[in-house]
């Protein structure tokens, strides 16, 4: 995706800056998310800046707008905890103490505001410009110092060998070439390194997906989710999505292998789940820790 001018980036934060900026925040939110809207004022405010078309749909403007409003509101509705650190120790902010850590597919820096006040050499790693844009607005909003982020892929991080004693994969790795990205990620981590992915597997997609149909008969979802299990099954055997999005790009066809796979592929680094720690969390997500030997 394109990154946003300087015009657009600036009329983003005057909007968000100003005293109804919150409203204007929640309506993209609640947009997103398909709930009520709780201010007309501030959906006609984003009609003005050109987020949203004559139906209430994004435009490209508003898709540019939208993911990173909808991380920023997720975070503060956690109280600016990280995603599930309440249920699972090991992902607490103090386990990075004195650790130089990597997030990889970082997005607008969410996660990178809950670890500003910890002890570590922390770095976010994101392709889309945009996001990084974002993330400069939202770090003022949350009153923290903005993040240190580099702009590239997972598939081709712009670090050293030795770099990290901690990469981190909050939901991110289903959009990635996986094998790709994991080899990057063995690269850059130190001997003693662990990897941490946090993220859906193909055994609970599965059945996920038929609730999901069952509850709302909705038929876009259903053929989302299919083409995701299809692209599953398909990278899992070769190597490689069979379906693709009209952009040619992977953000809109996750791929989510089950641990067998991921297992198999770590062990080929040299890596080994820690089942200890790897826990399916109950958002149908895993939570997997691996670290060499």
């Amino acid at each position: 995706m394109r990154p946003l001018t300087d015009d657009e980036l600036a009329a983003a934060a005057t909007a968000l800056r100003a005293p109804g900026g919150d409203a204007l925040r929640r309506v993209i939110f609640e947009l997103n998310l398909g709930l009520p809207i709780t201010s007309p004022e501030a959906l006609t405010e984003a009609h003005g800046l050109g987020w949203l078309d004559e139906n209430n749909g994004f435009t490209e403007l508003g898709v540019l707008v939208r993911d990173p409003l909808r991380e920023y509101s997720l975070w503060l509705e956690r109280d600016g905890a990280l995603p599930s650190e309440d249920l699972v120790p090991a992902l607490r902010p103090e386990s990075y103490a004195g650790k130089r850590v990597v997030e990889l597919g970082c997005g607008s820096g969410a996660n990178l505001f809950s670890l500003a006040g910890v002890d570590a050499r922390v770095v976010g790693l994101e392709p889309m410009p945009s996001a990084l844009q974002m993330m400069s607005v939202l770090a003022e909003l949350a009153g923290v110092t903005m993040p240190t982020v580099v702009l590239g892929t997972a598939e081709q991080q712009p670090f050293d060998n030795d770099s990290f004693d901690v990469a981190l994969c909050y939901s991110a790795h289903q959009y990635m070439d996986i094998d790709v990205a994991l080899a990057e990620m063995a690269r850059v981590l130190a001997l003693d390194g662990q990897m941490i992915i946090i993220g859906n597997s193909l055994r609970p997609f599965v059945p996920e997906t038929l609730r999901r149909f069952a509850g709302g008969r909705q038929l876009g979802v259903l053929k989302y989710d299919l083409q995701a299990i299809t692209n599953t099954i398909a990278y899992q055997s070769w190597g490689r999505r069979l379906l693709k999005d009209k952009t040619g790009t992977t953000t809109g066809m996750p791929v989510y292998p089950a641990r067998t796979y991921m297992r198999r592929r770590l062990g080929e680094l040299g890596f080994t789940i820690d089942e200890t720690l790897t826990t399916e969390l109950p958002s149908n997500e895993t939570a997997l820790f691996a670290a060499r030997g």
